[in-house]
């Protein structure tokens, strides 16, 4: 099921302005990286423990907070939103002098039944959790601790999102014009850019976050939203005419941040880069490995300044926006996965990480 999402999480990704290409466009890779041309933003301490990088435009937003008990630990959940869609940030800590950790025992963490990846930290363990758009019933969540002789359910709520809806047909060259697409080269390459996906986003590798959050980009306007529900043109050239064919939607598994071709993009966190190269539908692709199966990506940059197996750090330069892929004008598009779940990346600004 998992190759299935990644098999359609990436192809459509697109902004608004005319592009004359039919053919996706490539990025220019480079082995080292340049200098970096400008700043995200001052890193400012919003919370204790955790420092965010924010354009001036930008309006940050404090996150929504649960505290639960249960099995001797405190949980504490922290949310821009506790709303489908949205990323969640657990810190689980010992209650002092509770009868079920006096041994030290180590907890596990379960939500809805599916097990939560837990990081081992000096004063306790921290964990995110997707609350998934798809969610099918919005509304009170358990979420379960257990240790060996003791287990405690306790309950969050989720708040449903009405999603945008967009009626208005999209086209976009490498995505309507369905002949394009039949080419065995170009099926040839989007088979292998499936195949490495496939590969790179099944791993689970080890919580490289650091307290450190950074807004992507030097200034904040956002040209197409998160899980916005868009429609697409598409037809086929026979004998040199253009034939009409059935439209198709998709939600919008990112979001698109407004940037002009050569503008900066930087890493939202540390983590260690897994692609950094040139694919149909992502265009110059570069995507960073933070751990717990935790993936930001970056999309239609026409420069790369990253390469792969390079451990970059949040606010860092990765490379330069453009109009690379199946895209219609200059733009980043921004995506967020945890566990194959597609979240509003902007939530990660909100959240009081802590090393």
């Amino acid at each position: 099921m998992k190759t299935l999402c990644y098999a359609i999480i990436f192809a459509f990704a697109a902004d608004f302005a005319p592009l004359s290409a039919e053919r996706p466009v490539a990025a220019r890779s480079v082995q080292q990286p340049a200098a970096q041309p400008a700043s995200p933003g001052v890193f400012r301490r919003y919370f204790p423990h955790t420092e965010t990088a924010l354009p001036a435009s930008y309006p940050f937003i404090r996150p929504q907070e649960m505290r639960l008990t249960g099995a001797g630990f405190q949980v504490q959940v922290f949310a821009k939103k506790l709303a489908q869609g949205e990323v969640a940030y657990l810190e689980v800590t010992r209650i002092p002098g509770a009868p079920q950790t006096a041994a030290g025992l180590e907890p596990s963490l379960f939500f809805e039944k599916r097990p939560v990846k837990l990081t081992k930290l000096s004063w306790g363990w921290r964990a995110v959790i997707a609350l998934a758009p798809t969610m099918p019933a919005p509304g009170w969540k358990t979420l379960t601790i257990k240790t060996t002789n003791a287990t405690a359910d306790m309950r969050i709520f989720v708040q449903k999102v009405n999603f945008p809806v967009y009626h208005n047909v999209m086209n976009i060259p490498a995505l309507s014009n369905q002949t394009q697409q039949t080419k065995p080269e170009t099926l040839a390459f989007i088979q292998r850019c499936q195949e490495k996906k496939n590969i790179v986003f099944s791993r689970t590798n080890t919580d490289t976050m650091s307290n450190r959050v950074s807004f992507p980009r030097t200034m904040y306007r956002v040209t197409s939203p998160y899980y916005a529900k868009r429609v697409y043109d598409r037809f086929q050239m026979q004998n040199g005419k253009r034939v009409q064919l059935p439209s198709t939607w998709h939600y919008h598994t990112g979001l698109d941040l407004y940037a002009r071709t050569g503008e900066p993009i930087f890493s939202m966190l540390d983590g260690t880069v897994v692609i950094a190269e040139n694919m149909f539908y992502e265009g110059g692709f570069v995507a960073v490995d933070h751990g717990n199966q935790i993936f930001t990506m970056y999309m239609h940059q026409s420069k790369i300044n990253v390469r792969e197996g390079q451990f970059v750090r949040a606010g860092e330069l990765i490379g330069l926006a453009g109009a690379t892929g199946a895209a219609t004008g200059s733009h980043l598009h921004l995506s967020l996965y945890i566990g194959g779940v597609p979240l509003d990346p902007l939530g990660l600004l909100s959240l009081p990480i802590r090393n």
